[in-house]
């Protein structure tokens, strides 16, 4: 099989939609942003541990430090729920 050899325009096109399939979707404007401290307050857990939760979570904003939108909150809340 030979190798398929692709044009720099044909590199940075694919590279843009891999990019794009990692983007999340939009955030309501109406929605409620949460930062870290306030999670583990309201978890009773560290902050460290909300951070190890969160920073991979797809979803969550980087403005001026974390902030986890409240649907996203939610999501990982459900996953971790012990039956």
């Amino acid at each position: 099989m030979a190798a398929v050899r692709l044009s720099l325009r044909e590199k940075l096109a694919l590279s843009s939609r891999q990019k794009a399939a990692r983007i999340p979707v939009a955030v309501g404007a109406n929605e409620r942003l949460y930062t870290i401290a306030e999670i583990a307050e309201r978890w009773r857990v560290s902050d460290d541990t909300v951070y190890r939760m969160f920073r991979s979570e797809s979803g969550v904003l980087k403005i001026g430090g974390y902030r986890i939108p409240e649907s996203v909150m939610l999501r990982v809340q459900e996953r971790r729920r012990i039956v």
